[in-house]
């Protein structure tokens, strides 16, 4: 299955027609996208529960930020032999 992240540019679309109004499902349409990733980026980048707006600036933030923090995590540990700093990967 072949997909790509949304783009700034396309997070700003999303955040301009969201902010009119326009419907998850014509939002959609126009980025040639499923309607359930655009309701999903809304639901996940919003600024806060309370004041539901959608920032395709911090959007852009959140999702960089999550990115960086992904993947496989490493441990450090010391071989007592030698003292010697080595990295594992966490199981």
């Amino acid at each position: 299955m072949n997909y790509s992240h949304l783009n700034l540019n396309e997070r700003t679309i999303i955040s301009l027609l969201a902010s009119s109004d326009v419907s998850i499902r014509e939002i959609a349409k126009q980025l040639g996208r499923s309607p359930s990733t655009i309701s999903r980026e809304l639901k996940r980048n919003q600024t806060n529960e309370r004041d539901s707006r959608y920032i395709s600036s911090k959007a852009q933030e959140i999702y960089q930020n999550r990115k960086h923090h992904c993947g496989r995590k490493y441990i450090s540990c010391f071989d007592n032999s030698s003292y010697k700093k080595t990295a594992i990967y966490a199981v």
